[in-house]
């Protein structure tokens, strides 16, 4: 049946609000990364460039990999269980918050990136294949709005929250204030919204794609 187009069809609001959640958990660290790495790892510029460059170096290396993990185990399935990957990379971080320790964990949620986006956009593509041309651009589009939102959304959530927390940035010859409710944050967020993320997922509505 043909969807009107100010509707949103039922079959869409499971996985984009599951992408909503999930994109907020990804986004808060590109939000307080610099300030991670400045205020709780005391690092510069060089560390910064370096995770960045290991983040999205091992995005790449392991879209392959990902890949096989679809087809093997499918796409809802394999949208699981890239999510709960990302949350697990980041508790090393939270428990010992030291450059190396910072470095293992961009490598693993980079990884864990690529399976999620992999398996994310495939399940979605196969849920705009039964419309037309004109209700798969409004997919499309949707799913760009989604994904869009995440950093403001997230930048919007964690920074009063650490500010809240008793957090303030270093400025001039002070020191951070309370770097540890930063870290919090910044470790807290992403495992919460990740587990959140495919909590909703695994809801009884998706069971049956999870399993298949």
């Amino acid at each position: 049946a043909r969807v009107p187009p100010h509707t949103l069809p039922r079959a869409w609001v499971g996985p984009l609000l599951v992408q909503l959640v999930s994109g907020i958990a990804s986004a808060v660290p590109s939000a307080l990364v610099l300030l991670v790495v400045g205020d709780v790892l005391g690092g510069g510029p060089s560390l910064q460039a370096l995770a960045l460059l290991l983040y999205f170096g091992s995005a790449a290396a392991a879209l392959p990999l990902a890949s096989r993990a679809v087809q093997r185990w499918g796409a809802a399935r394999a949208w699981s269980l890239g999510m709960g990957a990302a949350a697990l990379a980041f508790l090393p971080f939270g428990m010992a918050p030291t450059p190396a320790v910072f470095l293992l964990m961009c490598l693993l949620t980079g990884a864990a990136l690529a399976l999620e986006t992999l398996a994310g956009q495939t399940l979605w593509i196969a849920r705009l294949e039964a419309g037309g041309a004109a209700q798969r651009a409004r997919g499309f589009g949707w799913w760009a709005l989604v994904n869009k939102s995440t950093l403001a959304l997230a930048a919007g959530l964690a920074l009063p929250l650490a500010h809240a927390l008793g957090y303030r940035a270093a400025q001039g010859d002070a020191a951070a204030h309370d770097p540890a409710a930063l870290l919090a944050v910044y470790v807290g967020l992403p495992v919460a919204f990740k587990l959140a993320a495919a909590a909703l997922w695994a809801l009884p509505r998706h069971r049956k794609e999870i399993a298949a």
